[in-house]
């Protein structure tokens, strides 16, 4: 096949690379989404008639909220995109010949000939097909145009493969220099999810990318004539690794990767221990520098290298410079030094351990998962068991957009729901890029076979909790049941890690993720220096006091005396009213809020009361027997029970459950065996009691998650509340609408439940009992 001349090539991919960066740097709020969104509707298959349709391309990856905060939130630089202005080539491209670059506006410098295939080729079965020669798709060219088939094409090798993309059923033709390295752009970004930033920008060979910049520094690679230097990899974020592999190295040995990214993981640390990035003789530096029109590369007599490692944003060049000995770096221009720092220098990560880890992966497979070890983990740190099973596997936390966060072989090796996942990512969301990776550079034992041997993980446990201690602090550990049962908080918006952490350790409760931290000075990255209590707009307020006001009365009524994070009620209580005092910015803020109306109570006003200093006095005085429940009416009112029992000639059990349908919005068979302590046959035996006085009537409704239900009618309810019972809407205060028929909202308790249950007690006795 006819190749393009090689300098032709190479102007025109340094066009389209420009005009990809410059548009990048034009989008100034969801950055990396609206990219992908352009790109989305570059590559669709045909017109595109709703927002929801551009999640559909490949070249989308992120989920519909990613795509909707960027409609709604994402700003342009409309004054920066006037300048951009794509070159294309006007003459006629041979399809037969694949040298061509597609004249869409999302060209890349792709080392790969991508041919989309259409809707009505059969996909075939084969996968790899090696050859002497790259064929051209047999598809005419007329055909090719109707589906949008050509997307982007370079020169191929006469020593290249073609494969398809299982994925999207493209037909690749790369020239594979070193095997494993023309990685799919996707594969990579995958694979380093959470590590690296620019999602976008990371596309095929990014690998190679990189060895050829090691090779730069190490003097063993010189540009083609007309070039200066390697071009970036991604946006540049791997020079985090340089110091730091471990994490990479974990999440290429544990068994919840995919084989996939296993693959590419494993390619990439093979590549790094051949490159100077692993050479203890090397020293690496990053930085800024305040000059755009620098060259790509440098090098000295001494053996001293500088690169840019991305393309030039608002007149600055971020660099990583090289060097051995004593003499000092080149530097890429004499402009300023906005900002640098050396590279980490590890203490694992050879070359030799990296070389050996990938040869134990290829030969044994991965490691075996030790569920002690994350349960090691989880009580020497405080983190969730969910979030300590993300830590040790290498995934602390996504950082992006992933929907679903992990695949269900994923969650069934690390034995995590998918709701257990999602609060697990979104406690681990605190963690920045570089935070992740330095948590894990140094967990690994010196000899990487030891991680197969019995106990291997639970001693990286070990030191996994010295550097969590150390980078984060520790919190104090809740039962996991509680945290289990904090996690069904619907309307609580923290993790149910930090929604224990507000109970158990109320004063010095951490900032959870994604806090806006507008206090200045602003130490760098340190978020150990804020509290929860340190909110600073009026969103992060709402969270906090969402959250404490859905946890106060849950952890009242829904937890068992004696349970750590209920014990700490009452000084969550006291601390709130204490740092509410308006005196300073985040005390004004939880003021302001704590002023408004919701469902009709101010929240302020309840706080203060008579109702909330009650509830806390009975969780302070030990008012129930040690594992009971306040819900439960035999526990705390035991003699209206036996009142009860004697009015209407019921046994204890019958008049507890009578007690309960009438006071407790949320009567439901789980949550009655467990304030209980009831097996079903026993709850199934008081339903029959009660049934036979025709005290209730029986029933199928809607996520009522119970059986039975007083006479009377019924409120809808949309999620998350319930529907209920309309005769308890006065006992509670309900606010509804739509003549009395659909619950709007729950305010907070006005009573006791011990008052609780004598009010709805009462009521019958008045002869105004729920009735059909």
């Amino acid at each position: 096949m006819s190749v393009p001349q090689l300098d032709a090539q190479r102007e025109a991919f340094a066009e389209a690379s420009r005009f990809r960066s410059d548009l990048h740097a034009c989008l100034t709020a969801h950055r990396d989404e609206l990219f992908e969104l352009t790109g989305a509707m570059l590559c669709a298959d045909g017109p595109v008639r709703t927002p929801v349709d551009l999640t559909l391309p490949a070249e989308h990856r992120r989920g519909h909220g990613a795509l909707y905060a960027a409609l709604n939130h994402g700003r342009i630089d409309v004054a920066g995109c006037g300048g951009l202005s794509p070159r294309c080539h006007s003459s006629e491209p041979d399809i037969n010949q694949l040298g061509v670059l597609s004249a869409i506006p999302d060209p890349w410098p792709l080392p790969a000939a991508v041919i989309s295939r259409p809707p009505s080729e059969p996909r075939t079965e084969r996968r790899h097909i090696a050859c002497g020669h790259v064929q051209a798709n047999p598809l005419e060219p007329q055909r090719m145009a109707e589906h949008g088939a050509v997307r982007a094409v370079s020169a191929v090798r006469q020593d290249g493969v073609m494969i398809e993309n299982e994925d999207t059923g493209d037909w690749i033709a790369a020239d594979w220099g070193t095997p494993g390295w023309g990685t799919q752009g996707f594969a990579v970004t995958a694979a380093l999810q959470g590590l690296i930033g620019g999602s976008g920008m990371w596309y095929r060979d990014a690998l190679r990318a990189i060895e050829r910049t090691g090779r730069y520094v190490a003097g063993t690679w010189e540009p083609a004539d007309g070039e200066d230097g390697p071009r970036p990899a991604g946006e540049g974020s791997w020079t985090g690794f340089i110091g730091q592999t471990g994490l990479l190295a974990l999440r290429a040995a544990v068994p919840s990767t995919r084989p996939p990214r296993r693959e590419v993981l494993l390619n990439l640390l093979e590549m790094w221990a051949e490159s100077p990035f692993a050479d203890p003789a090397f020293r690496f530096r990053t930085g800024v520098l305040a000059e755009a029109d620098v060259p790509w590369g440098v090098r000295d007599a001494h053996g001293g290298a500088a690169v840019a490692t991305y393309w030039p944003i608002d007149g600055t060049r971020r660099f990583l410079q090289a060097w051995t000995g004593e003499t000092a770096p080149p530097r890429l221009g004499e402009g300023e030094v906005q900002s640098q720092a050396d590279t980490p220098r590890g203490h694992w990560g050879t070359a030799g351990q990296l070389r050996r880890l990938v040869a134990l992966v290829r030969e044994r497979g991965p490691i075996p998962w030790d569920p002690a070890a994350v349960e090691d983990l989880s009580r020497a740190t405080g983190m969730s068991r969910g979030a300590a099973a993300l830590t040790l596997s290498g995934n602390p936390g996504s950082g992006g957009y992933y929907v679903p966060f992990l695949e269900n072989e994923e969650r069934a090796v690390l034995d995590l729901k998918t709701a257990e996942a999602e609060d697990a990512r979104c406690e681990l969301i605190p963690l920045h890029d570089q935070d992740r990776l330095t948590l894990l550079s140094n967990v690994l034992p010196e000899d990487p076979a030891d991680l197969w041997e019995p106990g291997g993980l639970r001693r990286v446990a070990s030191r996994t909790a010295q550097a969590w201690l150390a980078q984060r602090g520790g919190r104090i550990p809740a039962p996991r049941r509680t945290r289990e049962a904090a996690m069904a908080l619907e309307t609580a918006r923290y993790p149910s890690a930090d929604v224990c952490s507000l109970f158990l350790q109320p004063a010095s409760a951490p900032l959870p993720g994604g806090a806006d931290l507008l206090v200045w000075p602003r130490p760098a990255r340190d978020t150990r220096l804020f509290t929860a209590w340190d909110v600073m707009t009026r969103h992060d307020t709402d969270r906090l006091l969402d959250t404490i006001f859905t946890a106060l009365p849950w952890a009242y009524a829904d937890l068992p005396a004696g349970d750590p994070v209920r014990d700490g009620a009452p000084e969550l209580v006291r601390v709130l009213r204490e740092v509410s005092v308006p005196r300073d910015s985040p005390s004004r803020m939880l003021s302001g809020e704590l002023g408004r109306a919701h469902a009709g109570v101010i929240r302020g006003d309840w706080l203060n009361g008579a109702a909330c200093k009650r509830m806390m006095a009975r969780i302070a005085d030990g008012a129930l027997p040690e594992g009971r429940y306040e819900s439960d009416p035999g526990a705390c009112v035991p003699e209206l029970v036996a009142q009860v029992g004697d009015r209407l000639r019921l046994a204890p059990d019958p008049a507890v459950l009578y007690l309960q349908l009438l006071a407790l919005l949320s009567p439901t068979d789980r949550n009655v065996r467990r304030w209980n302590g009831w097996t079903p046959a026993r709850h199934k035996k008081a339903v029959a009691a009660l049934l036979e006085l025709g005290l209730v009537v029986e029933d199928k409704r809607p996520r009522a998650g119970r059986g039975v239900f007083l006479p009377g009618p019924w409120v809808q309810a949309a999620k998350p509340l319930l529907p209920v019972e309309r005769w308890k809407a006065d006992l509670h205060g309900l606010v509804l609408r739509g003549e009395g028929t659909e619950l709007a909202g729950v305010p907070l308790p006005p009573r006791t439940l011990p008052e609780l249950f004598a009010a709805a007690w009462q009521r019958v006795e008045d002869k105004e009992g729920p009735s059909l």
